[in-house]
C-alpha cells in the first residue's frame, strides 16, 4: 500500500511538474498558439515561420503546439485584420514583415503594425537581384544597359505592391534612371516560380527563397542592396554600390508580433520564448544556411524600431512610380 502511495505521489508531483509554467513566468499558453502568416506557403516569410515552429517542438521550449496557418490575401491586410480582432487573445501571433507596416500607411488603412503587440524581430533578410543561371546579364551593368537600350522590356518578378521588392525596385531604378517591368506576385514563392518557368527576366528575391535554386545552379545573383556583402556563403555576390549603384536597402525585418491588447506577462513570456529559439544551434545553422543576418529585437525595442521605419516608409513613398 506505501509503495503505491509513493508511487502515486511520484507521478502526481511529476504530473504537476509539466503544468507549471517556465521559470520566471507566471504565465504560459494553456491551448496551442495559432502563427499567422499572411503570405503563401513557400515564400521566405512561411520557411522562417515553420522554422520557428520547429525549433520550439524540436527542443522543447513551450507547454504547448506552434500551429503555421497561411492567412493569405489583401497584399496581407487579410491576416492583420484577422490578428486585429483577437484583441487580448494571448494565443495568436502574427509573422511580421515590412509589408505588413507599409500596406496601411500607402492604402490609409486603419490598422497597422503599431496597433498589435510587438514580440519580437528575428533576422534581416537581405534584398537581391536574381537571374536564371543561363542569363545574358552577368552583371547589374549588363542589365541596366539592356534596359536603357529597351526601357520597360526586363520583365522583373517580385511579392505585392507595397513589399520590400517592390520598394527596393523603385529605389533601383531611380538610382540607375531606368525603366524595369515590375510584376508583382502575392508573395516570394509565385516570384520563384514566375522565374524559374522561363515567365520573367530577373527577380528580387531573398537568400533563404533562392539559396536552394543557387546550389542546383538554376538561379543566380547578380548583386545584394544592403551595406554589405552577405558574411555567409555568396561572399563573392557584390553589392549594388560597388557596382556603381547607391542601392542600399538594409530594412527587410521578418518578426513575430501579437494580438493587440495581449496581456503584458504573455508578450514577455512570447519575447523570451523567442529569444530562446535563437538561441539554439539549430539555429544557428539557419542562418548560416540561408545566408540571412541575424539580428534578434525584443518586446518594446521591437516596438519603437516598427514606429522609426514607418519614417523610412514615408520617404520611400515619395520614389517616382511607387503610388500609382
Amino acid at each position: 500500500m506505501r509503495t503505491h502511495l509513493r508511487t502515486a505521489l511520484v507521478l502526481g508531483l511529476l504530473i504537476a511538474g509539466f503544468l507549471l509554467p517556465a521559470p520566471g513566468f507566471a504565465w504560459q499558453p494553456q491551448r496551442p498558439v495559432q502563427y499567422i502568416v499572411p503570405w503563401a506557403a513557400g515564400g521566405g516569410s512561411d520557411i522562417i515561420a515553420r522554422q520557428v515552429v520547429a525549433i520550439i517542438d524540436l527542443e522543447k521550449l513551450a507547454p504547448v503546439p506552434f500551429v503555421v496557418e497561411n492567412r493569405v490575401g489583401g497584399n496581407a491586410m487579410v491576416a492583420l485584420n484577422y490578428t486585429m480582432g483577437k484583441k487580448g487573445d494571448p494565443h495568436v501571433l502574427m509573422f511580421a514583415t515590412f509589408t505588413n507596416l507599409a500596406v496601411p500607411l500607402m492604402e490609409k488603412l486603419p490598422n497597422s503594425l503599431k496597433d498589435v503587440t510587438p514580440i519580437a524581430r528575428f533576422l534581416l533578410d537581405e534584398q537581391m537581384i536574381w537571374v536564371p543561371w543561363n542569363s545574358p546579364y552577368k552583371s547589374l551593368k549588363d542589365m541596366v544597359e539592356a534596359a536603357r537600350k529597351a526601357p520597360n522590356s526586363i520583365k522583373i518578378s517580385g511579392a505585392s505592391i507595397g513589399s520590400e521588392d517592390h520598394f527596393v525596385d523603385a529605389l533601383f531604378q531611380s538610382v540607375a534612371g531606368v525603366k524595369l517591368n515590375y510584376i508583382a506576385f502575392r508573395g516570394g514563392a509565385d516570384a520563384v516560380l514566375a522565374i524559374l518557368g522561363g515567365h520573367v527576366d530577373a527577380a528580387w528575391l531573398n537568400p533563404s527563397e533562392a539559396v536552394d535554386h543557387y546550389a542546383v545552379k538554376k538561379l543566380r545573383p547578380l548583386g545584394v542592396a544592403s551595406q554589405a556583402r552577405l558574411k555567409t556563403g555568396m561572399t563573392d555576390v557584390p553589392t549594388f554600390k560597388e557596382q556603381g549603384f547607391d542601392v542600399v536597402f538594409d530594412s527587410h525585418f521578418r518578426g513575430v508580433t501579437g494580438a493587440p491588447g495581449m496581456p503584458a506577462e504573455a508578450a514577455a513570456y512570447y519575447v523570451d520564448l523567442m529569444k530562446r529559439v535563437t538561441q539554439t544551434a539549430r539555429w544557428d545553422k539557419y542562418i548560416k544556411d540561408t545566408m540571412v543576418s541575424a539580428a534578434f529585437m525584443g518586446g518594446k525595442e521591437f516596438g519603437e524600431y516598427l514606429r522609426n521605419s514607418e519614417n523610412l516608409v514615408r520617404r520611400l513613398m515619395a520614389l517616382p512610380g511607387v503610388m500609382k
